[in-house]
């Protein structure tokens, strides 16, 4: 009885803990933005399929910042708040990732199509 008791108190402040931390949409914004500008810097304009693209990222890595605000203006986000997590996705087309958001992080996986 009383290993089940704290099981649940356990449980009740694990669940807390996640709704008090629960990240916000701005939070959402500065970590895509982020992921972004991470995402430019690892690219390679050699590895672009179309001239114009590889002219693109070479703009962009020059300009980084200017870049990705630029980006992130054109990319759709959908944010859904629930009680414990926060759901989230940004995506432009048809590439993108969607993240779960607790404990003030986020876990993401790409999206396409």
């Amino acid at each position: 009885m009383r290993g089940l008791l704290l099981g649940l108190v356990l449980a009740l402040s694990v669940a807390l803990a996640a709704a008090v931390t629960r990240p916000d949409r701005s939070d959402f914004e500065i970590f895509a933005t982020e992921r972004l500008l991470d995402r430019i810097t690892r690219m390679d304009p050699a590895d672009e399929d179309s001239p114009l693209g590889a002219v693109a990222l070479a703009m962009c890595k020059l300009k980084p910042d200017d870049c990705a605000r630029l980006i992130v203006d054109a990319v759709s986000i959908r944010y859904d708040s629930g009680t414990f997590t926060t759901r989230a996705s940004a995506g432009w087309n048809g590439r993108g990732f969607t993240c779960t958001g607790a404990f003030g992080r986020f876990w993401c996986h790409d999206t396409r199509g």
